[in-house]
């Protein structure tokens, strides 16, 4: 059998120059744009389900996505399950929505396919676009992509085939597909990164998305029926960046399910670090005044921290190291087992090590 010669079809730079295209835009601000392929990543337990779903039910209401980043306008949803299943959706989904009393036609701006044994291959991309064009879709999630992929996920021509299938179709109706993937098993104890390469299979995954995020559990608190998770982006194609944050998820299986935004990761750790600074220096100053004296050895200073329930780290990083903190407390640096001398100065207090004067300000 003869092939076709393959045609090449180019246009000049000053054709695409003149080319009206319209700039990306958001569905959700910052965490989802129009026309793209987004990977969710995370591994079992870390609320991927939820958060797709949470995504789909702002989206069908307009409201703000963890009552911090707006939906620009109503979208509709596809909600392909391939992996929980009818019992396991209904619930879910029921436990979101129960929070509030959400009218019909909001609940029918998201469809719902469950287990019809989808596959990721041209019949059922056409059947999917088909779909799309009807219900006028905007976003498109599959949960997940283990149980959708044909071929070897660690294979190169098999992952390429993916962005091949979903690209043009995001082109065509500028509809986004969000992927549900997981990630691989590694061992904290020597790697806490996350990072793009933590999604499972070929590194070809990453590659052809155009952004990605990775949830991680953090922590739950049992008595208030608090669990926290982490969100980091770990790919952002079009050079929006977006800062990884915390959220909560809060309810049992016998409750009502409520997410809520709780703050930045970055901002968290830096109140955390100062919050804690300003701990051991009430206990310095605290000690210092109960015991006048004209010196004070820091070895001193430092068991007088761990005393209070600090680590011997958090007491010489406090007296020895560098930082600045959000109030404009300057920490300064000491040369090792450095003398603080009991005197206050302008109403500040002075640190001297064997060679060196330094200050300390605003500690008074």
């Amino acid at each position: 059998m003869k092939e076709d010669k393959p045609t090449l079809t180019t246009m000049s730079g000053d054709t695409l120059y003149k080319k009206k295209v319209e700039p990306i835009k958001n569905l959700v601000e910052e965490l989802l744009p129009e026309s793209s392929i987004i990977f969710l990543g995370g591994k079992s337990g870390t609320f991927k389900t939820g958060y797709a779903l949470h995504l789909a039910i702002c989206g069908a209401i307009g409201q703000d996505v963890f009552g911090e980043f707006p939906v620009t306008r109503k979208f509709r949803t596809l909600f392909i399950d391939e992996e929980n299943g009818l019992g396991r959706t209904k619930i879910k989904f029921d436990r979101m929505l129960d929070n509030e009393l959400y009218d019909e036609p909001d609940r029918k701006n998201i469809r719902f396919s469950i287990f019809s044994k989808v596959l990721l291959t041209q019949p059922w991309v056409d059947a999917i676009e088909k779909v799309i064009e009807k219900y006028d879709i905007d976003l498109v999630i599959i949960d997940n992509i283990a149980r959708c992929f044909v071929g070897s996920e660690r294979d190169e021509e098999n992952v390429k085939k993916l962005h091949r299938l979903l690209k043009p179709i995001c082109e065509k109706t500028k509809v986004s597909f969000i992927i549900i993937h997981h990630t691989k098993k590694k061992d904290h104890r020597f790697d806490s990164s996350i990072s793009l390469e933590d999604l499972s299979g070929s590194r070809d995954f990453g590659a052809q998305c155009d952004e990605a995020y990775i949830i991680d559990r953090y922590r739950t608190i049992q008595k208030d029926k608090k669990t926290i998770f982490k969100l980091y982006q770990v790919k952002a194609k079009d050079g929006f960046p977006v800062k990884s944050f915390n959220f909560n998820v809060i309810g049992d299986i016998t409750t009502t399910l409520s997410v809520e935004f709780a703050g930045y990761i970055e901002d968290n750790i830096k109140a955390s670090q100062h919050n804690k600074l300003r701990d051991i220096k009430d206990i310095i100053i605290e000690y210092m005044q109960s015991n006048p004296k004209e010196t004070y050895k820091t070895k001193e200073l430092i068991e007088v921290v761990q005393a209070g329930g600090f680590s011997e780290d958090d007491a010489r990083n406090a007296i020895y190291r560098d930082e600045k903190i959000p109030s404009g407390i300057t920490i300064v640096s000491l040369e090792k087992e450095g003398i603080l001398k009991s005197a206050k100065t302008m109403g500040q207090w002075i640190f001297v090590s064997s060679s060196t004067k330094m200050t300390l300000e605003n500690w008074s």
